[in-house]
Order: C-alpha cells, then structure tokens, then sequence
C-alpha cells in the first residue's frame, strides 16, 4: 500500500481517522439502537465489507504479496484480538451514552502509555503525561451532564478500553515484527475475523439475524437506517485501515 501511510502525511491520516471515527460512532449507533442487528452481525458486515476492499486492492495490484510466514496460531492470535477489539467498542456503545463510550475511549490512551512503560520500558516526558491528564479531565467536563452510571455501561466500557488498547499495543507490535504493510495486515487477518464473528452472530444473535428478514420493510419505512448501515461499513473500512496505518 504505498499510497497509504508512506505517502501520506500522518497529520492527514489522523484527521481522517478522527472522520471515520465520528462518522461510525453516529452510525453504529442508530443501527444498533434499531433493534434488528445486533454487535457481532455488525462486526461480520463490516469484516464482510473490508474483505471486499482488499479484494479490489488486491486486484488493482495494490497490495504486494507478504514474505512474513506468520504462523497459524499467531496469525488467528491477530485476529481474535483485532476482533475482540471492535466487539468490545461495539457493546461500549450499546450500554452507554456517545458521551460517556467517547470518554471510555479516551481511556485507551493512557492504558497504551502504561503498558508501554511497564511492558517495553518506554519512557514519557511528564509534560506527555500531563498533557494526557488534562485532555481526559476538560472532556469528563464537557461531556458530565450526559454521563452514564449504569454498571453494566461502566464495566462494558472498562474492559472495552483495556481490550482496544492491548489490541492497539499487541498488533502494532506484531505488524513491526513480521514488516506489514496496513493492508497486508488486514488481508492477512480479516477473513478469520469474519469468520469468527458469523459464529458468534450464529450463536448469540440468532434471533437478530431472523429478524433482519424485516430488513427489507425497515429500509422503505427508515431511509435512515440504510443509510447509517451504509456509511457505517464504509467507516469500518477506514478505520481499521488507517488506525493500522497510524500505528
């Protein structure tokens, strides 16, 4: 993928992110608030949908084939993280308010900072620390009035931080060691994430995936709700793809 990452400038690839973030979070949210797909049939839509895009990079001859011999475990190890990670956020944002999910994905980045210190033995400046400190602390302001106290909500979206964020650590390191390109990383991880997801949708979400029967009917009466379903595999696309190419 040269032209993603090397080419671009990561102040741009932030910007997008932060996009691609906003536009998934308001689209997540009116398709899972609809009733009718539940977390784990999103996940397997949007790995569905980015499997898609490699599939037509790839063809364009825009992502070169991997020399990493990434053995099995490792490479479903990958996977199941990345996926945990997206699940993770996805129930975060069905048990609480945009507000306090936002606040709990601010977390990620301090608990990336502190594992890095006790893990890797990086060291931060305190004015990085600080800094940390004071962004968390001015959004818990902005956001107060609209914070949840539901304990499911609270403890969904803890351990959503915690996951993203060894997620985030874990698979940055993994794509350093093995020389991944953004895009070789996805192709190499995302049909297994698929994969799993459809198993789990299967299992726990059965009742979802008959309803989406209605689907049909859903989208002449709510517009909205395709088009959110829409924009949110789209968002999907770039926020796995360029979250990766940040890291």
């Amino acid at each position: 993928d040269r032209w993603l990452g090397s080419s671009l400038p990561t102040s741009v690839l932030c910007a997008t992110s932060v996009v691609c973030s906003v536009v998934i979070v308001r689209a997540n949210r009116v398709v899972l608030d609809s009733g009718i797909i539940g977390p784990w049939t999103l996940g397997l839509l949007h790995y569905s949908f980015l499997r898609s895009f490699i599939s037509l990079m790839r063809a364009a001859g825009q992502i070169s084939p991997s020399s990493a011999k990434i053995q099995p475990f490792q490479r479903i190890t990958m996977a199941a993280i990345a996926l945990l990670a997206n699940i993770a956020s996805n129930f975060s944002l069905k048990t609480n308010t945009v507000s306090t999910y936002q606040l709990f994905k601010l977390l990620v980045i301090p608990i990336q900072v502190a594992i890095y210190i006790s893990v890797f033995g990086v060291r931060y400046v305190w004015s990085t620390l600080v800094a940390l400190l004071l962004i968390l602390m001015g959004v818990y302001l902005a956001t107060e009035s609209t914070f949840t106290t539901n304990p499911t909500g609270l403890a969904v979206g803890l351990t959503s931080a915690i996951v993203v964020s060894m997620e985030t650590v874990g698979n940055g390191e993994a794509k350093k060691s093995y020389n991944l390109s953004t895009l070789q990383f996805n192709a190499a991880t995302t049909w297994i994430r698929a994969s799993i997801c459809a198993v789990f949708a299967l299992t726990f979400e059965f009742e979802y995936i008959r309803s989406a029967l209605r689907v049909n009917v859903l989208i002449a009466s709510s517009p909205l709700f395709f088009l959110s379903l829409m924009l949110s595999c789209v968002a999907a696309v770039g926020v796995n793809i360029i979250s990766v190419a940040i890291i």
